[in-house]
Formats: C-alpha cells, sequence, structure tokens
C-alpha cells in the first residue's frame, strides 16, 4: 500500500496542507496515520480518494457543516443516498443564488461604469437617469446580500 507525505497528499488532491491539518484539526478528516520512524503525517490511497472528495466539495462552497454531513452520509451506503441527494439539491439551489447575485453585481458594475462614462462625456440627463437605476440596483444587491445568508 503506497504511503504520501501531507505535501505530495496536498498536491495529488489539491487541498492546501493547511486545510488537510485544519479539517483533521476540527474532526471533518480522520487523523492521518503517521510514519513509524519520524512521526509525520502519512496517507494512503483510501485517504486520498477522501481528500480529493473534500476537496471538490470545498470547490462547490459546500459548508463544514455540510461537508461533515456528506462524509457521514458516504459511509452509510445506498441508505445515505437520499440524504446526500437532498443535501446536493440544497448546495444547486445555493449556488443558482449565488449565480444569479454575481450576474446582479456584473450588472451593477456595468451601470456605473456607463454613469461615469456619462459623467465624463458631460451628458447630465444620461448620468442622472443612470444614477437612478443604479440606486434601485444598488437596494437589489443589498437584498440579495441578505438572501444568501
Amino acid at each position: 500500500m503506497a504511503e504520501y507525505p501531507i505535501s505530495e497528499a496536498a498536491r495529488l488532491s489539491g487541498l492546501p496542507a493547511t486545510a488537510i491539518r485544519y479539517y483533521e484539526s476540527i474532526g471533518l478528516l480522520e487523523p492521518a496515520g503517521r510514519d513509524a520512524s519520524s512521526g509525520h503525517r502519512v496517507y494512503t490511497d483510501a485517504d486520498l480518494v477522501t481528500l480529493e472528495a473534500v476537496a471538490c466539495l470545498h470547490a462547490t462552497g459546500l459548508s463544514i457543516p455540510a461537508m461533515r454531513n456528506y462524509l457521514q452520509n458516504s459511509r452509510r451506503g445506498m441508505e445515505g443516498a437520499a440524504m446526500q441527494i437532498e443535501l446536493l439539491h440544497a448546495q444547486a439551489e445555493q449556488l443558482e443564488r449565488e449565480g444569479e447575485y454575481l450576474e446582479l453585481r456584473r450588472r451593477y458594475v456595468e451601470l456605473k461604469t456607463r454613469f461615469w462614462e456619462a459623467k465624463l462625456a458631460e451628458n447630465d440627463a444620461v448620468a442622472e437617469e443612470l444614477a437612478g437605476k443604479a440606486s434601485a440596483m444598488a437596494t437589489r444587491l443589498a437584498d440579495g446580500v441578505r438572501r444568501l445568508k
């Protein structure tokens, strides 16, 4: 069975070594085995599978408690499948909200750019119109922040 030091496990999994240590310290990941001679952490191929899964879950923006639930559900096998689906559907909905909010932010930046271009061109009528639209959009941005939480 192959064993990897934390630096190699980090490289292979895509998780920084600091994240691996942190996830171990909070109990998200099982503590790594230790090299008998050096006492350094060592990771097996099975550990790498888990690390890669956690890296992917982290990349989706899943919270640590949700990642913990996901890993626990995974250990349940088919009994945990329905819970996995529910958890992943909830995350997909969260990502959808975040995507909508990101698009709103992009549109706001575009609107403010056009506002400043109008100001620079001394086109006060257009600048005033854009300022009104930006103000309304700013309210939507603040609502979006509350909705994401």
